[in-house]
């Protein structure tokens, strides 16, 4: 996603009666439909949250673009993936690296971010995620070999200890 080339105008078709967010794939910004912007209570007057910006346009309403700590005014509204969801995920993922010949990533956050960001994929149920795959009988894979190098790169609780984050 493009910040500059999407926006909630920019849909193409009619719009679906349900909230949709889309994660930018840097996990810096998501686009928000005109729905989910309404679920969330995002309106012309609602100010950017400290360290958030609420993208507006020039008649001051907002384009369905929020970024860094604005993000949680909408993915804070999403159900977080179960543990189960998240191993099928994990499988597909590395299904998909395999197809393309990576046998080694790296995972960029795991725990104790909370189930507001990035739609909880910082969430320490990723990270049970993953230990259940490793010490399962099937692995990651699916095959019971193992599938993947996974580099985690665990969170901290903004003071730059390892613990739970702030607010979780």
């Amino acid at each position: 996603m493009r910040p500059a080339a999407r926006t909630r105008a920019t849909w193409t078709g009619p719009p679906p009666a349900h909230p949709v967010c889309l994660t930018d794939f840097s996990g810096h910004m998501v686009w928000a439909t005109s729905r989910a912007l309404e679920v969330a209570g995002i309106t012309r007057g609602t100010g950017s949250p400290a360290g958030g910006v609420i993208e507006t346009d020039a008649t001051g309403e907002p384009t369905g673009v929020l970024k860094e700590t604005a993000q949680a005014l909408v993915q804070g509204l999403i159900p977080p993936a179960t543990v189960p969801e998240r191993k099928e995920v994990i499988r597909m993922a590395v299904a998909a690296l395999h197809a393309e010949g990576t046998t080694s990533y790296t995972e960029p956050g795991l725990g104790p971010g909370g189930t507001e960001i990035l739609g909880g994929g910082l969430y320490t149920a990723t990270l049970q995620a993953y230990t259940e795959l490793a010490r399962g009988p099937t692995g990651v894979s699916g095959r019971g070999v193992a599938a993947a190098r996974a580099h985690g790169r665990l969170g901290c609780r903004g003071d730059g200890r390892p613990g739970r984050a702030r607010g979780t």
